[in-house]
């Protein structure tokens, strides 16, 4: 989104994008180019909302329950600055609605390799219609004219536009059609149609993270591999450890698990050899108990500028912009994916060489071993592995335009 507002805002289109959320958002929105403006309230955590009968699923109540707080906020901000269109991620609500109340057009991003990369368990696991979701999407109707769940191209975690949707990859990363299971996701991308633009990564220079590391800098890994030292970056993302910490994923009985049991397989394999310096991004996760000590642990590390400027390899879950951006810098990547669109990504990248598991992608706890860890450590190294095979398909993505192209396709429904 960032990318994008970026270049909206910028030459030659030289928009006046306004941007609204979470107060601590505004600055990475104003650096992009747009105005701000703070919205009063905060998304209610899931399993802090009452629900009754059939219970939704944990995304379906962040994306679908709780937005419903705080949407006449959003609606009169927005009619306050006027716009001619509205641009918001596939999973926002608040922007559907916005828009369809202000009877402008939507434009929406799909920040995964398409829906069919979601996997063949997500719409059995969020499309549950209980009585919250139905009396929800009630109120809906009653207050702003919209019947979300009465759109076919709509589940009541995913709010695709039917002007215009835009999947930041490119369609090579997507699964074929007519796997098991993906069949309602198949139908949703044939019910959206033309109005479904493969736009490839957008990637810009503000970006989240940028400044996080408490006192980590990429100067100091650099030191560190000045005398030979490699530098191996841990992270899996915030989903895993946060919203995603009591859902069962990759052979583990909840994400929480899943971390933990990566982080051991790491300090297993490389802790306390004085060749490696790991890097461990916490991403929400309970605190590390004993360390080894060539390990540097932290909330969150500034990935994308360690990725450009200092790190050799990089053990990542495969979420898209952690798997683009270790491609736009030309990382090898090592893959242990938990769920969803991660597997998928996980899966186009190890095919495609640029990242190594000899282990179960479905399965990475269960299934990868340190000894085999370590092995993949020493394959990503090697200058035939990874390395060789990224700058081809840094070029394949980069091609369709990424935040460029989005822009100009944007401005055109005008």
């Amino acid at each position: 989104m960032l990318a994008i507002v970026n270049a909206l805002s910028g030459r030659p289109w030289d928009a006046v994008v306004h941007a609204y959320g979470s107060q601590d958002l505004g600055g990475l929105y104003r650096a992009a180019g747009a105005e701000f403006t703070p919205l009063g309230f905060r998304t209610p955590a899931p399993g802090t909302l009452p629900v009754f009968g059939g219970r939704p699923s944990d995304l379906a109540v962040r994306s679908f329950l709780a937005p419903q707080q705080g949407l006449a906020e959003v609606v009169r901000n927005l009619e306050k600055f006027g716009p001619d269109v509205v641009v918001h991620d596939v999973f926002d609500l608040r922007g559907a609605v916005a828009a369809g109340a202000l009877g402008v057009p939507a434009a929406t991003l799909l920040p995964f390799a398409g829906l069919r990369a979601l996997g063949a368990g997500f719409v059995a696991e969020h499309d549950t219609r209980g009585p919250d979701l139905e009396a929800a999407n009630d109120r809906l109707v009653r207050d702003f004219g919209i019947d979300i769940l009465g759109d076919a191209a709509c589940l009541p975690v995913l709010f695709p536009s039917r002007r215009l949707s835009l999947v930041t990859a490119v369609q090579q990363q997507s699964p074929p059609p007519g796997g098991l299971g993906t069949e309602r996701l198949d139908a949703l991308e044939r019910e959206l149609g033309a109005v479904l633009h493969w736009v490839g990564p957008c990637v810009g220079e503000v970006h989240w993270g940028e400044a996080a590391g408490y006192g980590l800098s990429p100067d100091a890994a650099r030191r560190r591999d000045a005398d030979g030292t490699l530098t191996v970056l841990f992270s899996l993302g915030t989903n895993i450890t946060t919203f995603r910490r009591r859902a069962p994923m990759g052979g583990a009985p909840s994400g929480a698990d899943f971390f933990a049991s990566a982080v051991d397989l790491l300090f297993s394999a490389l802790g306390d050899d004085d060749r490696f310096q790991l890097l461990v991004a916490r991403g929400g996760a309970d605190a590390l108990g004993v360390r080894p000590g060539n390990a540097v642990v932290a909330e969150v590390l500034p990935q994308r500028r360690l990725l450009a400027e200092a790190v050799d390899v990089f053990v990542t879950h495969h979420g898209y912009n952690s798997t683009v951006e270790a491609t736009l810098h030309g990382v090898p990547m090592i893959a242990f994916p938990g769920y969803g669109d991660q597997v998928t990504n996980a899966e186009f990248s190890v095919a495609r060489g640029v990242s190594v598991a000899h282990w179960d992608l479905r399965s990475p706890v269960t299934t990868c071993t340190p000894q085999a860890l370590r092995a993949a450590v020493t394959e990503a190294l090697s200058p035939t592995g990874p390395r060789a095979a990224l700058p081809a398909l840094r070029r394949e993505l980069f091609a369709p335009g990424g935040s460029d192209r989005a822009a100009e396709l944007i401005l055109g429904i005008v």
